[in-house]
């Protein structure tokens, strides 16, 4: 169902891990099939959709292959075997770029320097909207999060709570493709 797909880029997009994602569409009964059996929703199809150019009307050929000898098997081509990319084979469901902002992100997520990334680019230039104090980064139960110095010391200072990085990173990722 394209409006399923369009809904996983958007949550995605918004915040929302592959789990969060799976999980909100279990418990509203929304299943997907999968050779012609309905399945319930699990993180990795999230991911293969999140990353499917299929979505963007575009098509790579060769993702898999199947072996000359006896018997034949269909194997998944790790570069075995050439590749060919064909853009605008069949219409789009998602714009491309929505697409490449997802790939952008799932980078993001996906790097071990993330977390040193986006302090960097995000020290000292982020000042809370209320009062006027720098944000500061902390980590919590395994979350990273950035928040007004001022509200760390004492709530009573100032109302403005912490917002989870990645929340930080998907504002970021629209400001950049909305500039250019």
């Amino acid at each position: 169902n394209a409006e399923i797909v369009r809904r996983i880029f958007r949550d995605y997009l918004n915040g929302s891990s592959m789990d969060e994602i799976a999980d909100t569409l279990n418990e509203e009964k929304i299943l997907f099939k999968k050779k012609g059996k309905e399945k319930q929703w699990i993180a990795s199809t999230i991911s293969y959709i999140l990353s499917n150019e299929k979505y963007i009307g575009d098509s790579l050929w060769q993702k898999r292959y199947s072996t000359e000898t006896l018997p034949v098997v269909k194997m998944r081509n790790k570069g075995e075997r050439e590749q060919y990319y064909a853009k605008g084979t069949h219409p789009a469901i998602i714009d491309e770029e929505t697409f490449r902002a997802v790939q952008k992100l799932r980078t993001l997520k996906q790097s071990k320097t993330q977390n040193t990334t986006v302090e960097t680019a995000l020290k000292q230039t982020i000042y809370c909207g209320k009062c006027g104090t720098l944000f500061r980064k902390k980590k919590s139960s395994g979350i990273v999060y950035w928040g007004c110095r001022k509200h760390y010391l004492d709530k009573n200072n100032c109302p403005i709570t912490q917002i989870p990085e990645t929340e930080i990173q998907v504002a970021f990722l629209r400001m950049y493709y909305k500039l250019k």
